[in-house]
């Protein structure tokens, strides 16, 4: 942490990147910031997101005054899509950017079962591809 009496709005580090890990989406952000940031997550414009069994926030301190703020939502659909916007603020000043997440649904199968060779075969589901565009970062403080 910064010296006592040094004090920074938050500034993105690293502005929102969107990856995948299976069913999972996840949204993360890295702002620098002292004293220490409170952070929101929104979809679309007045919709505040809450920790709950498929959503999952977290900010963590790396190192500095330096934060990973985090969005999971777990079992990702296409209902999920849309934008996503993630505010941090402290006595100093507020940071905010929007991601935009968009889900590439494979074509659906005719079938989940396959036949080779003579015998039936599960070809399982295939899971849905993310996708964003650009992130937008807005400051005021």
């Amino acid at each position: 942490m910064d010296p006592p009496g040094k004090r920074g709005a938050p500034v993105f580090v690293q502005t929102p990147r969107l990856t995948q890990r299976g069913d999972q989406a996840v949204i993360e952000c890295q702002v620098r910031a002292a004293p220490v940031p409170d952070s929101s997550w929104w979809r679309g414009v007045a919709d505040e997101i809450r920790h709950s069994a498929r959503f999952h926030i977290t900010s963590e301190p790396l190192r500095g005054n330096v934060f990973a703020l985090r969005l999971v939502i777990d079992a990702v659909s296409r209902e999920d899509s849309g934008s996503y916007r993630v505010v941090a603020w402290n006595s100093a000043g507020e940071v905010s950017a929007t991601v935009n997440l968009t889900l590439e649904v494979p074509l659906p199968m005719t079938s989940r079962y396959g036949v080779r060779e003579g015998r039936t075969v599960d070809r399982g589901s295939r899971p849905p591809k993310l996708s964003s565009n650009s992130n937008r970062e807005e400051k005021s403080g």
